[in-house]
Order: C-alpha cells, then sequence, then structure tokens
C-alpha cells in the first residue's frame, strides 16, 4: 500500500515536500519512506500559489502513473484538473495552521477517475451540442453559407 503525505516546510511557507510511504503488507512494521523531487519548479511564480499546487500534482501523477507507458502525457494532461482537487483535500493541522495533507493511493485512484469521468461527461456535451449534416457528400452548413454568398452578390435576385 502507498501513501502520498504533503508537508509545509514551516520556516518557509512557499515550500512543500512530498513523501511517498510504501507499507509492506506482509509486515505492518515494515514501511519505506522517501521524499518525490517536485519535477516542475515555482521560479517566476509569485509565492507558490498555484504553481506548487501544480507542482505537487505533477509530481504525484508521474509516480503515480509511473509504470505505466506515456505517464508525462497522462500527468500534464491531469496536472492542473488534480491541482484543483488538491485544494479540497481534507487538510490536517499542527497547531491550529494548515500543514498538508495524507492520501492513500485509493484516494488518488478516486481523484484521478473523478477527472477522467468529467472529461467524458464534458466531451459527451460538446458532442451533442454540435450537429453537423451532410448533403450530398457535403457539409449542409457549407451549402448553406454558399447559397447565401450567392444570394447576397446577385443583385438581380435583391431588387
Amino acid at each position: 500500500m502507498r501513501i502520498y503525505q504533503l508537508s509545509r516546510n514551516p520556516k518557509q511557507w512557499s515550500e512543500y515536500t512530498l513523501y511517498v510511504i510504501d507499507h509492506d503488507t506482509s509486515d505492518r512494521q515494515a514501511k519505506t519512506r522517501r521524499v518525490l523531487p517536485l519535477v516542475v519548479g515555482s521560479d517566476g511564480w509569485s509565492g507558490g500559489g498555484c504553481a506548487s499546487g501544480y507542482a505537487v500534482s505533477m509530481t504525484l501523477l508521474l509516480d503515480y502513473f509511473g509504470n505505466e507507458e506515456n505517464c508525462e502525457r497522462k500527468a500534464a494532461t491531469m496536472g492542473w484538473a488534480l491541482a484543483n482537487r488538491l485544494t479540497r483535500v481534507r487538510r490536517y493541522s499542527d497547531g491550529g495552521r494548515s500543514d498538508g495533507w495524507v492520501l492513500t493511493e485509493a484516494q488518488v485512484s478516486e481523484l484521478v477517475a473523478e477527472i477522467l469521468v468529467t472529461a467524458k461527461e464534458l466531451i459527451q456535451y460538446a458532442g451533442e451540442q454540435i450537429a453537423i449534416e451532410e448533403v450530398c457528400g457535403e457539409r449542409r452548413d457549407l451549402l448553406r453559407q454558399a447559397a447565401l454568398v450567392e444570394t447576397v452578390s446577385d443583385r438581380r435576385l435583391l431588387k
């Protein structure tokens, strides 16, 4: 089982550290914790903010999709959507300050599935809004536009 933990540096508020904790299912005591280096820097962005959230989501997705084909493309495609959803993740607090969050691999899977379902619904909705008919092998909207141009340009028909 894998757990992702985001911790904020208490001295530098805009700096984050993303940890991956791997639990060995056969031995409850055995676990390894490692730091994932943020792959996208926030240089040139003011105070972290969106850029830091995007960096965290990209790093998390690259690790999550690490064994799959085209993991970089998948991570880049879902990076901003996951960054937006991570802002809604329940944060744990220490001393009244929000310091980060903890997500299991199953929770990350749910977030990824939510992003994919939302994208599919948006594509289906957009597909339903667009209707192009073909008449005699040509698109009807192009035929209408050509007919309109002929009608307007032929001044005899306007009188």
